[in-house]
């Protein structure tokens, strides 16, 4: 297996920042898909306050079906067409339930989702206004996670519970427990952080297994809510947990266990522990945004078996 690891955004606010900056770099460079190009090649571009941004606190970005950069921040949302960004706060009559955004969704039917500290709304394109996502009349509350299944029923966790929304916008309330992190593993199988477990679900709200420190579901590996900052399953179904102290770990297939992924002494490691994002490329690169820069995590793989392609030590300087 060949694998390299290029660190090509060092900065202490990089990892908050991973989302714009992806997103930035596909606008002003285009990322090379092979892989072997040196990070010196990748231009990265600021948009900040100076620029019209409502806050410099980004905490989640995303791409609507019309080409539109939606930026989340502590202090209002920000639409850019790539020149100028329109700014879309609580009390400025668009119907935004809260101006602190703490998620973004673009979904595939092409529905916008908001998700603040104060409930989540949707994006209405033809009269530029949000509309509030209501369950028993009631907000939904403070929001830590929104995801798309592949049924396109969304998933949004806040700290009034756990809830599925339909494309017809009908809404069930699973449960009233409180999930940090989610992720679809297959369809109608959900995988969530709940207090210090990670609970594998059915869209019933079932717990099907359950991880947990106190048994043996992890070799050497703190899953404790605390640690763990988020959860994501990339292209070959391998689940990656980054968390905030042990850098990444992943679970294992074979052994039904979640295990941190070495790192070679003295060969490029991870500067920095604190593991705030991690997403995937079309060429299957993993990006990692880290409280010490930008990751990229190049695996070539020649195993079929997940425990092979996971198995890998912190790959060496590019």
């Amino acid at each position: 297996m060949r694998q390299r690891m290029f660190h090509i955004f060092p900065g202490k606010e990089a990892g908050s920042l991973l989302p714009m900056v992806w997103v930035l770099s596909l606008v002003f460079s285009g990322i090379p898909a092979s892989g072997n190009e040196p990070a010196s090649k990748l231009l990265f571009e600021q948009i900040t306050s100076i620029q019209g941004l409502s806050n410099n606190t980004v905490y989640d970005i995303t791409q609507d079906a019309d080409g539109f950069i939606w930026i989340g921040t502590r202090e209002g949302l920000n639409r850019w067409d790539g020149q100028v960004i329109k700014t879309y706060y609580h009390d400025d009559g668009s119907g935004m339930p809260g101006n602190f955004i703490e998620q973004l969704l673009s979904t595939s039917t092409g529905r916008l989702i908001v998700g603040t500290q104060k409930g989540v709304c949707i994006y209405n394109k033809k009269t530029d206004r949000f509309s509030t996502l209501l369950y028993q009349q009631r907000s939904l509350g403070d929001v830590y996670r929104i995801i798309e299944l592949s049924s396109k029923e969304i998933l949004i966790s806040t700290s009034e519970g756990l809830f599925l929304v339909n494309e017809g916008l009908e809404m069930r309330k699973l449960n009233s427990d409180v999930f940090t992190v989610l992720c679809e593993f297959r369809k109608g199988i959900i995988w969530g952080l709940r207090g210090d477990d990670i609970l594998v679900m059915n869209t019933e709200g079932e717990v099907i297994r359950r991880y947990s420190d106190e048994g043996e579901s992890a070799d050497h590996f703190d899953m404790s809510s605390s640690n763990i900052e988020c959860m994501y399953k990339d292209s070959r179904e391998v689940v990656w947990l980054g968390t905030k102290r042990d850098g990444i770990g992943y679970y294992d297939h074979e052994t039904d266990k979640f295990h941190c992924l070495e790192q070679e002494q003295g060969v490029n490691p991870v500067e920095d522990n604190f593991i705030r994002v991690i997403n995937e490329d079309a060429s299957g690169r993993l990006w990692i945004g880290t409280e010490s820069g930008l990751y990229i995590y190049c695996l070539l793989y020649t195993s079929p078996s997940p425990r092979d392609r996971t198995r890998s030590r912190m790959p060496s300087s590019a």
